[in-house]
């Protein structure tokens, strides 16, 4: 996965696609996931990518790139197969 932190709250699906398509990162709303602290936006996204390469290429690629007047930070997250949702990752806790 692709984790994004810093879009502007106001950011949806499609603008976060058109964004990741014009640095060359192919994307698709179903790929993109918004997420939410207490139902707001909260700036992050998680982008579904193909391989873990594609998603590191793109991370690397990506890392501080400027979406409108914002920088946004781009991270690999390795996506851990698990029997049950911890609380840490309900809440985003791969940032802190």
């Amino acid at each position: 996965q692709l984790a994004l932190r810093g879009l502007p709250f106001e950011a949806n699906v499609d603008e976060i696609c058109s964004w990741l398509s014009g640095l060359g990162v192919d994307a698709t709303p179903a790929n993109v996931t918004l997420c939410r602290t207490k139902r707001r936006y909260n700036g992050r996204a998680t982008v579904h990518m193909g391989t873990h390469l594609q998603a590191m290429a793109a991370a690397e690629s990506l890392h501080l790139s400027k979406f409108g007047h914002r920088y946004v930070e781009a991270y690999f997250r390795a996506i851990e197969l698990r029997t049950h949702s911890s609380v840490e990752d309900r809440h985003f806790g791969a940032w802190d």
